[in-house]
């Protein structure tokens, strides 16, 4: 019992936070309806936020409202519009999660399917730690289907769509492939460089930077700037090898690409 009223305890002072800061005001009624609890209940918890924030609630009627002073952590537009998303993907009661009841949702858009034995047969050798052989067809002008033997070592969610990445021993490389576009797992081996079962490889940090592509306005360089959260016009990144690979892939204009798929260039 005593570990389910810490945990709500921790819920209602997220929730109450979230409430008081997004939509500056609370009641005991509120309280009640988003965490289900009784109104003695609902009042003891208030009362438990007043204490942690001292001076910072106002008595307003029959509820309270944030002091100018009052700044709970962990509370940002980021961390809100996280919670959000987390909320509508899994059908979550977005009072209890944003501390309002937002007008938002996630279009229905078309979800490029998988193959569930190639799924199936990649979750295999990810826990195994094997190797095997893909049927794999890219997208490149003119490309058909090509067979190579791949040690896998994670699936990556980018872009709408999962990818799994992994060393070609073909190419003594590693490799990005849509999970969709792959045809066919076969031909399963032991990993002959083990790299998920000893963690190496994983990779270091790299060190990149960039600017707002050439061609937008001034004024499109400068919301691209604001969203980025550059400084003085740059972003500096230290990602992974791997990592920066993707931020590229889903930012960065290549030479014969730019606005409005890709707002940003390799500084100079």
């Amino acid at each position: 019992m005593r570990a389910s009223s810490q945990i709500l305890d921790a819920v209602a002072e997220d929730y109450i936070a979230k409430r008081l800061f997004w939509h500056g005001r609370i009641t005991r009624q509120d309280v009640m309806q988003a965490l289900e609890v009784a109104s003695a209940k609902a009042t003891n918890l208030l009362i438990s936020f007043r204490e942690r924030y001292r001076g910072q609630l106002l008595e307003e009627g029959k509820g309270y409202v944030p002091a100018a002073t009052f700044q709970p952590s962990g509370i940002s537009g980021d961390s809100y519009l996280e919670d959000l998303l987390s909320a509508l993907q899994r059908q979550m009661n977005l009072v209890r999660a944003t501390g309002e009841q937002t007008t938002a949702r996630i279009p229905q858009v078309f979800r490029k399917q998988v193959k569930t034995e190639v799924l199936r047969n990649v979750l295999k050798a990810l826990r195994d730690y094997q190797a095997f052989t893909i049927v794999y067809v890219g997208m490149a002008p003119g490309a058909a289907a090509t067979e190579r033997t791949v040690e896998p070592v994670e699936l990556v969610y980018i872009n709408d769509r999962w990818h799994l990445r992994a060393f070609c021993y073909k190419a003594s490389g590693w490799r990005d492939f849509v999970l969709s576009r792959i045809l066919s797992v076969n031909g399963f081996e032991p990993a002959r460089f083990q790299w998920l079962k000893t963690g190496n490889y994983r990779q270091p940090l790299q060190t990149a930077v960039f600017v707002p592509h050439p061609e937008l306005t001034d004024d499109q360089k400068a919301i691209v700037a604001f969203e980025f959260r550059m400084e003085n016009g740059r972003l500096e990144l230290q990602l992974a090898e791997d990592d920066l690979f993707y931020f590229m892939e889903h930012y960065v204009a290549k030479p014969d690409e730019g606005p409005p798929q890709k707002v940003l260039v390799p500084a100079d």
